[in-house]
């Protein structure tokens, strides 16, 4: 049986999806098995540029949604990470295959 499912959470898509395609625009740009797509090249991380487009408190914790290209992530920060952001402002965020943290440029 196949299943469609669409989700912007990598640890989602990494413990349900046996394969998975990446879309940009509506156009395929990468497919394979999640740890294939996800894992960070040669054991590092990887870091993708965005703009933060909302920043909320949750505990101890920040959400923060970075818009990058057509898709809303949502990260979790700590306070310290967090400090400061502003609506609009250029951020990365690294990510290896799950955990994704807020990076400055």
């Amino acid at each position: 049986m196949t299943v469609i499912m669409v989700s912007h959470d990598v640890a989602e898509i990494t413990r349900l999806a046996g394969r998975v395609l990446s879309l940009d625009s509506g156009a395929v740009v990468r497919r394979g098995a999640p740890a294939e797509l996800f894992a960070p090249p040669s054991g590092g991380s990887v870091v993708v540029e965005g703009v933060v487009e909302r920043v909320e408190e949750s505990g101890l914790l920040l959400l923060v949604s970075v818009r990058i290209g057509g898709a809303l992530l949502t990260v979790e920060a700590t306070r310290e990470e967090g400090e400061g952001l502003r609506i609009g402002e250029g951020v990365g965020v690294r990510s290896g295959l799950v955990d994704p943290r807020i990076v400055r440029r």
